[in-house]
This record gives C-alpha cells, structure tokens and sequence, in this order.
C-alpha cells in the first residue's frame, strides 16, 4: 500500500515502513480495506468508533497512528519536514509568486454531525467510521495558507448518500445553516455550495435549493454524480434542473455514491478510479439528455476535471453517433458532443499534474478552468503536493489568474461584489 502521492517512488523508508504497517496491520481484519491513502483521518475517539472492526489491533493501530501526529502533518499541514520526507520536494516547494486562490472544491464535515453506519448505503463500507477527516475552520484556514496564496475556501459537503434517504432533509438544512454561518462570520474566506437532500424526493430537494438561495444566499448547491441507478440526465430530475436554470445556478456535481464491498484491487480506492469514471458517466448522460444545453444558464462543475471525460471525449464523440444511430431520436453529431463537452466547468482537485494540464490548456477553453484542492478528504500531503505542481507548471500570469480566481469570480456573483 502507498499514499495516494503524486511520485510514489518518493516515499521515504521511513514512510513506506509506517503505510506498510498500518495497512498490513488493517488488512489482517480486513483483506479489502484501503485505510493507506486516509492516514490520521482516524476518529480521535478510535477505539469507541470502530472497535467492532479493529477488534485486538486497536491498541497498535493507534500506536502507528501516534507517530504520524507526533509529526502533526494531517493536521497542521504545515509541518513540513515530515511531509517533505513522505512526500519529496514538491511538497516543500513554494510558490515563486504569491496569488490568490479560491478553492471550488473543498469540503467540511461538522464537529457535531453524527453518523449512524449501522444502515445506509455505507453500512458495508466497514472503514468508512475510521476515514471521514477531522475537520474545523481553523484546519481549512490553515490548509490554505499552506496551499500558497489560497483566498477563499467554498465549502461543500457531499456526504447525504450516506445517511437514509427520508433523514437527509434534515441533515441538509443543518449542514447548511452551519455553512450559512460560517459563511456569515468569515465571508472572505468562507463560502458555500448548499447540500440537496436526494433527487428522489423532488419535493424535498426544491425546498431546500429554494430555502439556499433565498434564505441563506448559498453561492451554488451540491448535486451527486448520481442517485440510485439514475446519473443527472435522467427526465425525472428536469423539474430539479428547471429551478437551477431559473436561478442561473451555479450546480457542483460530485461524485461517491460507487462505494461497494469488491473492490477493483485491496490497493485501489473507489476514490482513485471509480469515482472519476461516475464523473464521466454522469456528464455523457447530461450531454446525450440534452441536460447541458436546455439548462445553459447553470454553470456546471465537474469534479477533479471532468474525470475521464476530457481524455475520453474523443472517443465518445466518434463512437456515439455511429453506435446509436439505429435510435430515435437520433443522437447528437461529434461536433454536438464536444460543443456540449465544452459547455461544463472543471475544478482541478486532484489533478494538477502535467498529465491533465497538458490536455486541458491545449483542448478546453480557459475561461471554465477552475482552482480545486478536495481538502480535507484527500490527504493534505497529497493535496499540497498538487498544489505545489500547479504553481510550478509552466503557463502565462492571464490564464494563472484565471485559473485560480477570476473564473470563480465570473460565476459566483457574491465574488465579484
């Protein structure tokens, strides 16, 4: 097992020895856990949490756990040397110019948020109790400072599929006065995309758009890459799609409902591939649906740039014109599909590396790339490598600019106040 970094070959002997132990130690009780890529995100009150799945190893799962926050990296993300030696260089890089950044792509979880994992679609999911991070203000305030020159973090929370479908209504209207909050005490550094309870409840989830953005002034509101076996094209969420367009919305799609027992590989996270694939799913149904294009006044965010899509759109818009042109009624045409594809915007959470920048600079306009960091659900040495990568690759200070701040502020009007 490895941290989800960006050189795995940088691990120290001393951090592949700690992930080693953890995960070996894990995977005695439980051969399909993927506990590496969540280090220190354990539950402080580990051994009451999740005692039933740690059984006997508890005692040195926290004897391991203690030598990551004698270092204090997962949680005061500025402890460099421990990161530097987990990590590499990038980790200790800094900026060489100092600009602001706002992150559409940045999550909370509330101290006083309780979740019951004896039901619900994350009851078979056993690690989930031990992954979900310990999260605060100051946490995101000082994870920003440490990112480099980061402005203003817009919260999300994109954890109702984990609670029952008939409690996630109230779950919603408290983490969202929670947000609403917080927004109100630090507006420069705080805003908020509303959580919906599910789609399956249109009723519900209108109410509660409605009450976000009257009530509470949210700058956009969270939707799932998919609800049950429906992804967000689906004519049954038109009514949902219908207000969002009245509004000019600005719609975060985020995926994760693709947690399940057989996993891909005992190494492999849904996270690292999954959830990214989901994306994709999610975006072709909007297309194909018409989704994008009758709803043109949202402005969409994919998650961790579009997942596959932009490294598949090629293909997508080759292959779907020819393999269903036997429906009715007829696809869209190559050309439709990239239009439409070009339509969305793409946070860069988790994928800041030449591999994708590359591509998205040279192939997807500029104006609808957007600064993310998935703080703090993916490992803040991870995340901060990242953000390292993004500072140091090559590009010019207008579309630098537009990356990190200006685009957000064109589709968020609150910025731009």
């Amino acid at each position: 097992m490895q941290f989800a970094v960006v050189n795995p070959g940088s691990l120290s002997a001393e951090g592949r020895s700690l992930v080693h132990d953890i995960d070996k130690l894990v995977g005695q009780g439980m051969p399909q856990a993927n506990f590496g890529a969540y280090l220190g995100h354990v539950d402080p009150d580990l051994e009451n949490s999740s005692a039933a799945y740690w059984g006997s190893n508890v005692p040195r799962l926290q004897s391991l756990k203690g030598k990551f926050d004698e270092n204090d990296i997962f949680h005061n993300p500025q402890s460099l040397s421990f990161g530097s030696k987990v990590i590499g260089e990038n980790y200790n890089r800094k900026p060489t110019k100092e600009l602001l950044k706002i992150d559409t792509h940045h999550h909370f979880v509330p101290a006083d948020l309780s979740f019951d994992f004896s039901s619900g679609p994350l009851h078979d999911f056993k690690v989930a109790a031990s992954r979900l991070p310990r999260w605060s203000p100051s946490a995101s305030e000082d994870y920003m400072d440490m990112a480099g020159g980061e402005g203003m973090a817009i919260l999300s929370f994109p954890l109702l599929f984990a609670f029952p479908e008939d409690s996630q209504a109230t779950v919603a209207r408290k983490v969202n006065d929670y947000a609403a909050q917080l927004r109100s005490h630090a507006p420069s550094r705080f805003g908020f995309f509303a959580a919906v309870p599910t789609l399956h409840n249109p009723e519900a989830a209108l109410a509660e758009i409605t009450r976000s953005f009257d009530e509470l002034k949210a700058d956009g509101i969270v939707l799932l890459a998919k609800y049950g076996d429906k992804y967000l094209g689906h004519p049954s969420f038109a009514p949902i799609w219908k207000e969002l367009n009245a509004r000019s919305a600005v719609v975060f799609v985020h995926p994760g409902t693709t947690f399940r027992n057989t996993v891909i590989n005992k190494y492999v996270d849904p996270a690292v591939a999954d959830f990214p694939h989901e994306t994709t799913q999610t975006a072709l149904d909007m297309i194909m649906n018409d989704t994008v294009r009758t709803n043109s006044k949202c402005k969409i965010i994919l998650s961790h740039a579009g997942g596959t899509l932009p490294y598949l759109i090629g293909r997508a818009s080759s292959l779907i014109p020819f393999f269903a042109a036997h429906i009715e009624p007829p696809p869209k045409s190559a050309v439709e599909i990239t239009e439409d594809f070009k339509l969305f915007y793409l946070d860069l959470a988790l994928s800041s590396t030449p591999y994708v920048l590359d591509s998205l600079l040279r192939n997807f306009p500029k104006d609808r790339i957007l600064y993310g960091s998935d703080y703090p659900f993916a490992p803040p040495p991870s995340t901060i490598s990242l953000a390292r990568a993004l500072d140091s690759y090559e590009m010019d200070d207008e579309t630098r600019e537009m990356i990190y701040w200006r685009n957000a502020c064109e589709i968020i009007p609150r910025l731009r106040r």
